[in-house]
């Protein structure tokens, strides 16, 4: 683990929860259902100690319905773990600030929280920046008094991992290759993919407000968590111009900061949101349907199922190997990914060289024996120093038979089948 880019906490835990759970896929999922159970746990009585049980409710759900947390809860990674631990600090932070003289429990709660959410994933000292904006806002100089208990945990991560990060600092142009410098509208995308689901969801929520026959009484500003939200997104954002680190996933970070912010401006709501908000459901609705993409993991599997025989040679490029095979237990066809390194160090989609691409796709398609079977993003280097080399002695034998207009999180556009000419 010391030689990979992610810290321990999370595989530790999971190694621990495997000793009494089956080793599977099923086991992978609820342990991440855990995480997203207890991250609920903690935000729920952090509102309703900071607000009321009202916007408790409203922001539990709203942090639950976020589209991008339930799509990395189904990763099984250290996500939702992520997202405890900073709806914990965020529920510790407030009761640090909130008392006339912060107690000893909840300085030292914040310090563990702290030190546990930089253990699990590097990006929660976005998290960081983000809850110190927005306890600035709400609390004014006071919130300064979160910084021995957050300095202390940081102290004690590195403590306990200090080694291993200064040697992944060293190595983050290997492990960071992947990821590309990102555009000023990666904002506007991450908070979309965020938010989208609370037109649909936000509605039945006032709905359930009006029918009790109360509002839910707040006491607190709802920009603070807005604010603090932009920071923890737009702060990586800026570095990502200069070192790409920037990936949207990551950005889970923000949902407790945004699912607060929404419960607070849901609160306020006059009488016209139910209906806009519906009417903004049923938009979306109509649009998502139109954009849902043929090409994932599991399509890309059946395709090959159905192409894929014996003799037949199958490459795959950018990261799209793994998440294919785990659907496809074919046996036929032998199977590559392109550029090779890839295969040696999963993750990692090297940086692209003319010379030796065309070297490797060269001796690639020298050895193969019968037809090639590629599964490729046409947009990306690789992808077309590989196309390139099979039109010279290869031919398409149909159109392709899986195809889409983005490459996307699935690392392909395209799945086609090519044969040498004669």
């Amino acid at each position: 683990m010391r030689l990979d880019v992610h810290p321990p906490l999370y595989y530790l835990l999971l190694h621990l929860w495997l000793t009494v759970a089956p080793a599977n896929e099923a086991s992978l999922r609820v342990f991440s259902a855990l995480g997203l159970g207890l991250a609920a746990w903690f935000f729920w009585r952090f509102l309703a100690e900071a607000d009321s049980p009202g916007v408790a409710w409203t922001g539990t759900a709203l942090l639950l319905a976020n589209p991008l947390v339930l799509l990395l809860a189904g990763y099984g990674r250290m996500y939702t773990l992520e997202a405890a631990v900073c709806a914990a600090s965020l529920w510790c932070g407030w009761r640090v600030l909130s008392r006339p003289v912060a107690s000893r429990g909840a300085e030292l709660a914040l310090l563990a929280s702290t030190a546990a959410g930089l253990l699990t994933h590097n990006w929660f000292v976005f998290f960081l920046l983000g809850l110190g904006v927005t306890m600035l806002a709400q609390f004014g100089w006071r919130a300064f008094r979160l910084a021995v208990p957050v300095l202390g945990g940081g102290f004690l991560y590195l403590a306990l991992w200090g080694d291993a990060a200064l040697a992944q600092i060293g190595s983050t142009g290997e492990q960071l290759a992947w990821l590309k410098r990102p555009g000023w509208t990666a904002p506007l995308e991450v908070l979309a993919a965020h938010l989208w689901l609370v037109a649909a969801v936000a509605p039945v929520l006032l709905i359930a407000v009006a029918l009790k026959g109360a509002k839910p009484r707040t006491s607190g500003a709802w920009w603070p968590p807005a604010l603090g939200a932009l920071v923890s997104i737009l702060v990586p954002l800026v570095i990502s111009q200069w070192k790409p680190l920037y990936n949207s996933r990551f950005t889970v970070v923000a949902a407790p900061f945004l699912a607060w912010a929404l419960a607070g401006f849901l609160s306020r709501a006059g009488v016209l949101t139910v209906p806009v908000l519906t009417l903004a459901a049923c938009l979306w609705t109509t649009l998502d349907a139109r954009n849902v993409s043929p090409c994932n993991s599991r399509a890309a599997a059946e395709a090959l199922a159905r192409q894929v025989q014996a003799g037949d040679t199958v490459v795959f490029c950018r990261l799209s190997r793994q998440p294919v095979e785990w659907y496809w237990h074919g046996a036929a066809g032998r199977r590559t990914s392109f550029p090779a390194s890839i295969d040696v160090h999963p993750g990692y989609e090297g940086t692209p060289r003319g010379p030796e691409l065309e070297t490797e796709a060269a001796r690639l398609l020298a050895q193969a024996p019968g037809r090639v079977v590629v599964v490729v993003d046409s947009t990306s280097p690789a992808s077309r120093v590989l196309l390139t080399a099979l039109q010279r002695d290869f031919r398409p034998v149909e159109p392709a038979c899986l195809a889409c207009e983005s490459a996307g999180k699935h690392y392909f556009n395209r799945i086609q089948v090519f044969e040498r000419r004669p």
